[in-house]
């Protein structure tokens, strides 16, 4: 069979990558294959959901609630419904001897669903992961590349995979880093050397240390913590140099058994929007703070934050829930009236197996978003909701 791409065919940038993924896929078909001794093998997953928004920030990236988007009361009301299959997932892991590799990409770049139009120069396909593991022995193993960061530990049950409750409770994201893992008896220890790419708003001129430990207390248990510490350089507008320290510290526990899930993690921390890349509540919760990244008006952003997720399974069916909450401490010190101080969401949801590798999914947000007012000290919540049904085929 003869695979043609390009040639005369006016296709746009988007088609011409759909097609190399089709391509990519028909030659690995749905196992793996080898080359001398090398090994690959696709995975991830499809989503084609239902969605429907209502009060919320962006349809396609449901953080925050906000009742009062374009001013127009009766038009900021009503719901926004979309199909969307963004949330979907590819990724390779290519294995020879001690030496592995994995690729991961979605299509949840940022950019919105108008009509499948890319509303960005980042485009829509994003990569996820791109890193490369060296296995030294049984105990230990390093990994360097782009991979989730150290401090990020656990997710909650959803089929929300792009958004896992990230500034509502959950935090730690996407990093490029080095890290090594050590495991000794029941325990994991795990250390991350992370850098930040290429930002203006500040320098940082050593990599940043995380470092965790994680104890197994069974198969179906473990707990961890984890701490992050580190200090930036940046400039006011009057050209004045300063530094700016962060850390965070998160504890995490995890249970499953034969018909019963449970996760949980608590975190606090200082300037932690610095720190974690995007996940957490003092870099992305308001226009001031953002403005003036890394450190608002040059004074610790408090920050805390928790959430708890339970998932209960039957013969070929399970409902989830879940509640998390972030919230900026001493807000009077540095955010300004409309910005965002507390963010939380509440979760319900249910799956069916269909077939092996598909089910069929409802999962229902409900979001409430404090914003502060100087005038009173106090942050009054907008609540918004997301409706998020459809099917997932996991291969």
């Amino acid at each position: 069979m003869i695979y043609v791409l390009g040639g005369n065919m006016n296709l746009s940038y988007i088609q011409k990558i759909v097609l190399s993924l089709v391509f990519i896929l028909t030659i690995v078909t749905n196992s793996d294959f080898s080359y001398s001794e090398v090994s690959v093998k696709p995975y991830g997953f499809l989503k084609t959901s239902f969605i429907g928004a209502k009060n919320l920030v962006n349809d396609y990236k449901p953080f925050y609630a906000k009742s009062s988007v374009t001013g127009n009361a009766a038009y900021d009301d009503k719901a926004h419904y979309q199909i969307s299959t963004k949330q979907s997932r590819l990724g390779f892991l290519v294995e020879e001897g001690s030496l592995s590799g994995k690729f991961e990409l979605d299509f949840d770049g940022e950019s919105g669903n108008t009509r499948g139009a890319t509303a960005s120069s980042t485009g829509i396909i994003r990569t996820r992961v791109l890193e490369l593991i060296f296995k030294i022995n049984e105990e230990s193993k390093i990994s360097f590349g782009k991979r989730w960061d150290t401090f990020a530990a656990l997710n909650p049950d959803t089929y929300s995979v792009t958004l896992v409750q990230l500034n509502q409770g959950n935090t730690g994201f996407l990093t490029e880093s080095f890290e090594y893992l050590h495991h000794l008896g029941n325990f994991d220890f795990f250390v991350q050397l992370e850098t930040f790419g290429d930002v203006k708003a500040y320098k940082v001129s050593m990599p940043v240390p995380t470092v965790r430990v994680e104890h197994k207390l069974n198969e179906n248990q473990f707990y961890g913590l984890a701490y992050k510490v580190g200090e930036a350089d940046s400039v006011t507008s009057d050209n004045t140099a300063y530094k700016v320290a962060f850390n965070g510290l998160k504890a995490y526990y995890s249970a499953k058994f034969s018909s019963f899930k449970l996760s949980a993690e608590v975190y606090q921390g200082s300037n932690l929007g610095v720190g974690v890349i995007g996940a957490s509540l003092g870099k992305l919760s308001s226009s001031s703070v953002a403005t003036s990244f890394p450190a608002g008006s040059q004074k610790n952003i408090g920050e805390y934050g928790y959430y708890v997720s339970i998932k209960k399974m039957f013969e070929d069916w399970s409902v989830f829930a879940g509640f998390g909450r972030a919230e900026l401490m001493s807000p009077q010190d540095y955010l300004s009236d409309g910005d965002v101080s507390t963010n939380q969401a509440s979760r319900l949801g249910v799956d069916k197996v269909i077939q092996e590798n598909l089910s069929f999914f409802v999962e229902m947000t409900f979001i409430e978003t404090g914003r502060f007012l100087s005038a009173s000290n106090t942050s009054p919540t907008e609540s918004g909701s997301l409706l998020d049904a459809g099917l997932f085929y996991k291969f």
